[in-house]
């Protein structure tokens, strides 16, 4: 909803298509062309806003809109770090990825597993901006 806004701002594509009139909106690559033309990150459309869970008092299953429509956030580097944690297939509980692979002969296949444990951790809040930019 915010990127259809963007391609069709009248601001946005004078700068990208200079001395051209008539023009209504623009390509995806043009506005991201312009936001790197003035140092500013390239846009990323977040689609899947909703996720269904159980209300654990009425047993019921909800979807709750995690990322409101309208909403812009911009992320700097440097923001945080992804961080492993003790990993329940490590024979030491040891943080970081385990990898297995096993042979079978009938059918003959080799399978692969792979388990990791972890999150993100937002360690500079101060370098996260978010705005609702269109009204509901």
């Amino acid at each position: 909803e915010v990127f259809a806004h963007l391609s069709k701002n009248a601001s946005i594509i004078s700068e990208a298509r200079p001395g051209i009139a008539g023009v209504t909106r623009i390509a995806t690559s043009e506005v991201n062309s312009v936001l790197e033309g003035f140092a500013l990150p390239t846009i990323q459309v977040v689609k899947s806003r909703t996720t269904n869970v159980r209300n654990m008092y009425t047993g019921q299953d909800e979807d709750v809109e995690f990322y409101p429509a309208g909403r812009v956030v911009f992320l700097a580097d440097g923001v945080g770090n992804f961080y492993y944690g003790p990993n329940p297939e490590s024979e030491t509980f040891e943080p970081g990825l385990v990898v297995r692979a096993v042979d079978e002969m009938r059918p003959k296949r080799s399978i692969i597993e792979g388990y990791a444990a972890g999150f993100p951790i937002i360690e500079v809040p101060s370098l996260i901006l978010h705005a609702d930019v269109l009204g509901a």
